[in-house]
């Protein structure tokens, strides 16, 4: 099942830096999203289905669900 999320948001979680160095990697131009160079850091991705890749390196991201009995 795929997660729609912000592409800051996702690229901070899966550990690229903090939201403050995502932009600013974003800005640089660093960041592809399907191929395609994003720029955008509230640009909206599916977790699992898009490939995203930060300074050539492909990002992956896991959902983890957390229950308490």
């Amino acid at each position: 099942m795929a997660e729609s999320m912000r592409l800051d948001r996702y690229l901070a979680q899966c550990g690229a830096g903090t939201r403050k160095e995502v932009k600013k990697l974003l800005r640089l131009g660093t960041v592809t999203v399907n191929g395609t160079t994003a720029r955008d850091p509230g640009q909206k991705i599916e977790a699992g289905t898009d490939q995203v890749h930060c300074q050539g390196s492909l990002l992956a991201w896991h959902h983890y669900e957390y229950l308490m009995l």
